[in-house]
């Protein structure tokens, strides 16, 4: 019997008339389960119109100000997007924004199929240095079906202003084959990249995993990782706090894991069980976030939200659990973004829900979108992207939806963006005047949205 890591040669002798065969082994180590591609490649631009909106603010708010917690009117306004096209023709008026898109980057395939892009996740990679910005977009891709196959795309964007003009140029840096993982969530902490997924490795007693690269400018720098087998069927999304890493895994056995990070560098495979960790009970927790010195989750089935706050010590309280709705698709995705004592979450079925987090009283709720051609399966808010006073949608294949919150707590619907059939907005987050969408097995999308014009005085 053949077995371990080792190669095998036969050899066969003749003497005598009489066959003898032997082995000889050969010590060779474990084939790598990824594969790194960092031909950078220079992303073609484009200049296509997506949409326009008008900007509808209150006057009277400042973006530095906190909403009010209690606010006594919220409504929805849904416009009608075939006029405002006819609109369109006519040319746009002074005080709408265009948002065109500027590139588009391919899913990656493995093995034939092609992946879908799920997560993003964007980090400044420089300070701004003579009006020059460099700023860096990580793309997670998973497998649709029962393959673990995975990917990481690793992109450059830099907007460099002169004289008030841009000068936008995007860079595909670095792109990570993984061959038996998917990837659901990731983050960046003190130069180390997590990336939590699903694995079909057989080293692992269970397919849910954490797996720490070290960064490089960037880039991953090594093949080689620190790898934690953990329970259940898959990681759902990872987040760093102070000096801890939280780790969401469901949906069986479904919990929030709470890691000490010093103690997740280096190389090699190793089980939840040798790691000093907390385990937090969740059912199906699929989003994290971390912000105002507290640790979030979101869940689906019985969608909650769960509450880690942290004490002046370094150290956390026990968690809350506030029951919502919403969520309810069986291992679909779902969103937490924090903000301003406010989140945003994205509940599949249940839209958007917007609560302030000093009482958790609702502020605001988007309906998911209702698209008459469309399975209502195939347009829920599969995330939400929020930057000042500007909410993003992610409806799947009914594409993505912006909204405005004013300061009196009205939610006004101003753009509706569609990437055609079969492209499945899966997240979408804003950085300065660019949006980013990852659509499915549509890759990437990177859209530009122009500044107002200023009105001429009379």
């Amino acid at each position: 019997m053949i077995s371990g890591n080792s190669k095998y040669i036969l050899f066969t002798l003749a003497t005598s008339g009489l066959l003898f065969f032997f082995w000889v082994g050969t010590d060779s180590p474990a084939p790598l389960h990824l594969t790194i591609q960092n031909d950078e490649q220079i992303l073609a631009l484009e200049d296509t119109l997506i949409t326009h909106y008008e900007k509808k603010l209150d006057p009277t708010w400042s973006k530095s100000e906190t909403l009010p917690e209690k606010i006594q009117e919220v409504r929805v306004l849904l416009l009608d997007y075939k006029q405002r096209i006819n609109e369109l023709k006519k040319g746009p008026k002074n005080n709408d924004q265009l948002l065109k898109l500027v590139a588009s980057i391919s899913a990656p395939t493995l093995e034939g199929l092609k992946l879908q892009a799920s997560d993003i996740k964007i980090y400044d990679s420089s300070s701004s240095d003579n009006d020059k910005k460099i700023t860096r977009v990580y793309v997670a891709y998973n497998m649709v079906g029962p393959k673990n196959m995975g990917a990481l795309q690793i992109i450059t964007l830099n907007d460099e202003k002169k004289k008030n003009e841009s000068s936008l140029s995007l860079t595909l840096n670095q792109t990570v084959l993984f061959k038996d993982s998917e990837i659901h969530g990731l983050t960046i902490h003190d130069n180390h990249l997590y990336l939590a997924g699903a694995t079909s490795n057989p080293d692992f007693k269970t397919p849910a995993s954490l797996e720490v690269f070290e960064l490089d400018d960037g880039r991953i720098s090594n093949e080689e990782s620190f790898r934690i087998d953990l329970p259940s069927y898959a990681g759902t999304s990872v987040v760093a706090a102070h000096d801890f890493i939280f780790v969401s895994v469901g949906d069986d056995r479904g919990g929030i894991i709470q890691l000490s990070e010093e103690q997740l560098h280096g190389k090699g495979l190793k089980a939840l069980e040798q790691l000093k960790h907390t385990f937090f009970d969740l059912q199906d927790p699929r989003d994290l976030a971390y912000n105002n010195h507290s640790v979030y989750a979101i869940s689906g089935g019985q969608a909650n939200l769960w509450v880690k706050r942290m004490k002046g010590n370094g150290q956390f309280d026990s968690p809350e659990v506030i029951p919502l709705n919403g969520a309810n698709l069986p291992e679909a995705k779902s969103t937490i973004e924090v903000t301003n004592n406010l989140a945003y979450m994205g509940l599949g079925d249940g839209g958007t829900k917007i609560i302030s987090l000093n009482n958790y009283s609702y502020l605001g709720e988007i309906p998911q979108k209702n698209h008459p051609e469309l399975d209502s399966t195939l347009t829920v808010t599969n995330a939400v992207g929020i930057s000042n006073d500007e909410i993003f949608t992610a409806d799947g294949e009914g594409g993505s939806r912006v909204f405005t919150m004013t300061g009196s707590g009205s939610l006004n619907q101003v753009a509706n963006i569609k990437f055609g059939p079969k492209t499945s907005v899966n997240s979408v987050q804003k950085v300065g005047d660019y949006v980013v969408f990852a659509t499915g097995l549509g890759g990437v999308k990177i859209a530009y949205l122009s500044k107002k014009k200023a009105k001429k005085a009379k």
